[in-house]
């Protein structure tokens, strides 16, 4: 049911460190108790995102303050704009590594992963800095014959060497329905391996 501009991050917890910081201020930390499965938090954070355009959730898990079922807590846009420690200025696309996230290296203990917005709604892209106009230089790079192809992120993966793992939809659709590049930064010059799915199966394009 996760929707195709959320990221889903296997390790931490969201209220370790700086996480706990704000829980006395729903415009920034919200928690709620009676949501604690992930079918009912996507409904809660779409009717949220909706309702706070300017302040949306960024940041979502099922997990809990001490004792007691894990259930919704997420933090809003507003928690990067605060102090956090060795996370100030850190953005949620920024997750593989966010301090707060990765200082034990282990998953929750749950096995809840963390959900985080990979890209800001338009009037928060900070323009080239962004990482879907990244992926859209990467696109037109790697397929130059399609200049007018919108590259739509379906999500972000880190793999465990360290590379990026961007799954794409190309719009207008190049003959491919999807397309996975294979990075090792955001730079148009990163791309390791792109594979493309062609007919129902992955295949790799290029390296």
């Amino acid at each position: 049911m996760a929707d195709s501009d959320w990221g889903k991050y296997g390790l931490g917890n969201l209220l370790h460190g700086p996480g706990s910081y704000y829980l006395n201020d729903p415009s920034i930390t919200q928690m709620f108790p009676e949501i604690t499965t992930e079918m009912e938090a996507w409904m809660m954070i779409r009717l949220l995102t909706q309702e706070s355009v300017d302040n949306p959730p960024v940041m979502w898990q099922l997990t809990n303050i001490g004792s007691g079922p894990s259930h919704l807590i997420l933090h809003r846009r507003k928690f990067f704009d605060q102090n956090l420690d060795a996370d100030t200025g850190k953005q949620p696309s920024d997750v593989a590594n966010l301090i707060m996230l990765n200082f034990t290296g282990k998953p929750h203990p749950y096995g809840h992963p963390v959900y985080y917005k990979v890209q800001s709604s338009v009037q928060d892209m900070s323009g080239s800095d962004s990482i879907q106009d990244k992926i859209q230089a990467i696109g037109q790079r790697s397929f130059p014959d399609d200049p007018q192809t919108i590259w739509h992120i379906d999500k972000i993966d880190r793999s465990g060497d360290g590379n990026y793992l961007v799954l794409t939809s190309p719009i207008p659709h190049i003959g491919y329905q999807k397309v996975m590049f294979i990075l090792t930064s955001f730079d148009v010059n990163g791309v390791k391996e792109c594979h493309v799915l062609d007919d129902g199966k992955w295949m790799l394009l290029f390296t």
